[in-house]
């Protein structure tokens, strides 16, 4: 997963370094989870994320985005009587595609890469570690998210991701697991060259 990130950053640099046009700035915001496979339905995880990207435009109405940030997944049973919170922080590094065909709207899609470097399940009565439990510390999504321009440089982002990689079930976990997230999130843009 190092290696991942490190190849992406560098990248980046370099599609900066080459490009007509560029900008960068910070995503923050809640973010809304699942776990499939776990048996507690509902986007019940409440956690955040935030991080810095950058948008290297190719064309007017293309740019690739890439970045790194902080985000919080997981599940959380909306039952008191069976009490379960999946608690799981990852590092990703986001590989997107930005298309500009509208003024104010743009969408955005592509995959994230993303690396667990804290989690546990809490049952109300014991907590055990992600590895414990079977978690992989690597997870691999499919990202879309639909993007509304407020002002010049103020974005407002609902973003939806699914997992790709099974997050559990490949070692000790009876069953397989995929995250799913839906965040909301707003975009400043400190940094702008053409």
């Amino acid at each position: 997963m190092k290696k991942i990130i490190l190849i992406s950053i560098f990248l980046s640099i370099v599609l900066i370094i080459n490009a007509q046009k560029f900008e960068g700035g910070l995503i923050g915001g809640m973010a809304a989870s699942q776990i499939d496979g776990d048996r507690h339905a509902g986007f019940n995880k409440i956690g955040f994320e935030f991080g810095p990207y950058v948008n290297v435009f190719l064309k007017d109405w293309l740019a690739i985005q890439s970045g790194i940030s902080y985000i919080t997944k997981g599940s959380h049973s909306s039952s008191k009587q069976s009490y379960m919170n999946t608690h799981l922080d990852y590092i990703q590094v986001p590989v997107l595609l930005d298309f500009y065909f509208f003024k104010r709207i743009n969408f955005t899609t592509g995959l994230t890469f993303a690396y667990l470097f804290r989690g546990f399940i809490d049952d109300g009565g014991s907590r055990t570690s992600q590895k414990d439990a079977g978690i992989i510390n690597f997870n691999l999504c499919t990202y879309f998210s639909f993007n509304y321009k407020l002002g010049k440089n103020l974005t407002a982002k609902i973003a939806y991701n699914q997992g790709i990689i099974p997050n559990a079930g490949l070692s000790r976990a009876s069953t397989f697991q995929w995250n799913r997230t839906v965040c909301l999130s707003l975009v400043y843009r400190i940094i702008k060259d053409k």
